[in-house]
């Protein structure tokens, strides 16, 4: 049988995961949201100068999204690289938290399974009992 004491110790000790997790993705949402604006400010640059160098070639319409994406990636590399580390950050962060909350709520279901009305003031005078075990009463 599973000790509920020790059920609601691994479910403290999720739920402080849980928090810390979304602390983390919190701070890579802003990291990818900077490396956004940071992709958004060139790569309109680099739209703008492709439909410059179009209209000194003397060609009409706009510069094709594939090729706009290309140059752009390939002339500020860095700041293409900071937008895919920061979502792949994002993604993995994002991934583990719905892991971690998955896992607190089947401990939760385990608590609520055993029927047990257990509390943290019962769980703090389960510690503090004396082991009694493979003692003989005298």
């Amino acid at each position: 049988m599973i000790d509920p004491f020790l059920n609601l110790e691994e479910m403290a000790a999720s739920s402080a995961s849980l928090d810390q997790i979304s602390k983390d993705l919190d701070d890579a949402v802003e990291r990818l949201d900077a490396a956004e604006a940071a992709w958004e400010v060139v790569y309109d640059q680099t739209a703008e100068a492709l439909k410059t160098q179009m209209e000194l070639d003397e060609r009409k319409g706009d510069p094709a999204e594939h090729w706009i994406i290309a140059t752009t990636r390939r002339e500020h590399r860095a700041i293409y690289e900071e937008w895919r580390r920061a979502k792949r950050q994002r993604d993995k962060l994002d991934a583990k938290l719905k892991a971690a909350a998955e896992s607190l709520r089947g401990r939760q279901s385990v608590n609520k399974a055993l029927g047990e009305e257990v509390t943290w003031s019962n769980y703090q005078q389960y510690q503090h009992a004396p082991d009694t075990f493979g003692s003989r009463a005298a």
